[in-house]
């Protein structure tokens, strides 16, 4: 949870500036900030009104390069993401999902909470969190994504003006790959609500991974709207749940495909059989044209309705920098979602989706 912890209290206070006045200056600019925080980077969005980003630099590098950290500051933001653990089991899905990767990633960094637990966020002392900063912050660590009005010869001028004189520093990128130690992981953890949540996951790609655009059309098959297979046969077919989708881990490594259900505790055992049949089907004998046809206009609507929105763009170029991929190669997103074959999708599905070497996690009443 170190990084969370820093993140939070860089905004409130530099050098020159205390939290109030860091509060103004960004309201001054028109600027609305927000945190990132993935299983493989940190950083902040930020959208901002276009003559107003001069202003944004001055106050935003002011916030990266001199953060002050004072104790009682750290002190107070403990205290306030204790408070925020505590409160998680409140929110049943993303308490399955932090469940679900403390037992699928194993003691990898991709299974630790962002946010950390009580204990190593109590445990995180002052002088940690500042050669944390100083560690990780850094010019040569940095990518800034762009998108909008404003030119890109005057966003680089920006960056050179408020950024320039940063020194570098000596960073590392770990190389950690993904391993599955066991065939079949299950753990189930009493909620007192009504409702049993369930993910069910299997190691998938990178977003690297040549299969990445592949993953994206089984994943539209599986959950891209109502006519979809995990919502006709699970839902609407045989009523064993309230809602059902799938996804996967975007992450650098290889990441978890998951299946994500709420249903009565009563079908529990049922849904997740089913769901398994589902991906057993689909991995025997594959989708038929008309499903692989409609998961690619699905995608295709969805991305451009997606990238209208300049934030969204930001975030997509971003990604697929971080990725590995290049930026250029999410405006050419749709042409590889259109190139996927059904024989790369039996391929995809036979390779990444065993189910008989899964990991099932849930979260309710008692069994």
């Amino acid at each position: 949870g170190i990084t969370n912890l820093m993140m939070d209290t860089m905004f409130k206070g530099t050098k020159k500036r205390d939290a109030a006045q860091i509060a103004e200056n960004l309201d001054d600019a028109g600027a609305v900030v927000s945190k990132e925080i993935s299983k493989d980077y940190f950083g902040w969005g930020a959208e901002v009104v276009s003559g107003s980003m001069p202003a944004f630099f001055e106050v935003f590098s002011d916030i990266i390069l001199n953060p002050s950290f004072e104790l009682g500051e750290i002190k107070k933001e403990k205290t306030d993401i204790i408070n925020r653990l505590e409160r998680i089991k409140d929110n049943p899905a993303a308490y399955v999902s932090k469940i679900f990767d403390e037992e699928f990633y194993e003691w990898h960094p991709y299974g630790f909470y962002y946010a950390g637990d009580e204990a190593s966020v109590k445990r995180i002392p002052s002088k940690k969190i500042k050669e944390w900063h100083s560690r990780y912050i850094r010019p040569n660590n940095l990518l800034i994504s762009s998108a909008g009005n404003t030119g890109i010869d005057e966003v680089k001028d920006m960056a050179e003006k408020y950024f320039g004189k940063w020194v570098k520093g000596k960073t590392t990128k770990a190389d950690l790959p993904v391993k599955i130690t066991k065939n079949r992981k299950t753990r189930h953890d009493v909620l007192k609500k009504n409702q049993t949540h369930i993910l069910l996951g299997f190691l998938g790609p990178g977003a690297g991974s040549e299969d990445y655009f592949t993953m994206r059309v089984i994943d539209t098959i599986l959950s891209g709207g109502m006519d979809s297979r995990l919502f006709s046969e699970i839902r609407e077919k045989r009523n064993l749940c309230y809602t059902i989708y799938s996804t996967f881990d975007r992450t650098i490594e290889r990441g978890a495909i998951k299946v994500y259900t709420a249903t009565p505790p009563d079908k529990a055992a049922e849904a997740a059989e089913e769901i398994l049949n589902v991906l057993r089907d689909l991995r025997e004998n594959g989708p038929s044209d008309k499903e692989i046809e409609s998961a690619k206009q699905y995608l295709n609507g969805m991305y451009k309705i997606g990238m209208q929105d300049y934030a969204a763009q930001a975030g997509v170029y971003a990604s697929y920098e971080m990725w590995g991929r290049g930026y250029r190669e999410a405006d050419g997103f749709m042409e590889k979602i259109y190139a996927v074959t059904k024989e790369d999708i039996m391929l995809a599905m036979k390779k990444y989706f065993d189910v008989d070497r899964y990991c099932l996690v849930s979260a309710g009443p008692e069994k």
